[in-house]
């Protein structure tokens, strides 16, 4: 059956629908996500799984590597 709907439930209190999502966690914990998908059927499928984050994010202000991209030009 095609799906219509996707609906994202990433554990952290954020939600997010479409196809394809980004996500990013901001706090080192275990989550579950959900995601609920609509079929054209009316009959919705769920699944879950967990995801473990782990590490640190360097929040102190450094010039150089805080900038934003920039492509090379071609020469």
């Amino acid at each position: 059956v095609p799906a219509i709907a996707y609906h994202w439930d990433f554990g952290d209190g954020t939600t997010e629908d479409g196809a394809q999502v980004n996500h990013a966690f901001t706090e080192e914990a275990s989550y579950t996500v959900r995601l609920k998908v609509e079929g054209v059927d009316g009959i919705a499928a769920e699944g879950t799984f967990s995801i473990a984050v782990s590490g640190m994010m360097n929040w102190q202000f450094d010039f150089p590597n805080n900038r934003r991209y920039v492509e090379k030009e071609a020469h």
